[in-house]
């Protein structure tokens, strides 16, 4: 059984529960190609478990790199301590300048980009305004559409009909061939 393979490796770790356990017992019993299947995992596990054993480290190594660690933390410290010049904002008034500064150069965006707002309010609105007028017109067009209608089509027919009449005089139509 393929299905029984696939459970062996939960069957020899015991996370099967107790029906399934059962079932991969009883095929165990007659099928050897499962059973060598079970014994090569098991071996593999125990390979695994003899690779992962732990390694002793002996304490005197441990003490050298934690010294080793301090030394250098101590050399870092100095070189930093020795490295250490007067920064360019240390200075209480330049602190102050950059500060009033960038606080301006934000308080000029805003109003710049207040008035350039204002002014495209100004072109929305008169969009608005254009195209209100323009629905206005034609709801108030509505009535005389079909008059327009009307008198356009007593002009266009007949120039139509002309047209045709034109056409079919000038040659010969042959309407079935």
């Amino acid at each position: 059984m393929n299905h029984v393979k696939e459970m062996l490796s939960a069957y020899m770790d015991h996370e099967l529960p107790a029906s399934e356990k059962e079932e991969v017992e009883k095929h165990l019993q007659t099928c050897s190609d499962c059973r060598d299947a079970l014994d090569r995992l098991m071996e593999m596990k125990m390979l695994l478990a003899q690779s992962l054993e732990e390694i002793e480290i002996p304490e005197a190594f441990t003490n050298k790199i934690m010294l080793t660690i301090d030394q250098r933390e101590q050399v870092m410290i100095s070189r930093e301590d020795t490295r250490r010049r007067p920064s360019l904002f240390s200075n209480r008034a330049l602190q102050r300048g950059v500060i009033a500064s960038i606080l301006l150069l934000f308080i000029a965006d805003g109003v710049l980009m207040s008035a350039f707002a204002f002014l495209l309010s100004f072109q929305f609105l008169s969009f608005f305004v254009g195209l209100s007028h323009a629905v206005l017109t034609l709801i108030t067009a509505l009535p005389y559409i079909g008059t327009i209608v009307s008198v356009t089509s007593l002009l266009v027919i007949p120039l139509f009909g002309w047209c045709l009449w034109q056409l079919l005089s000038s040659k010969k139509v042959e309407l079935w061939s």
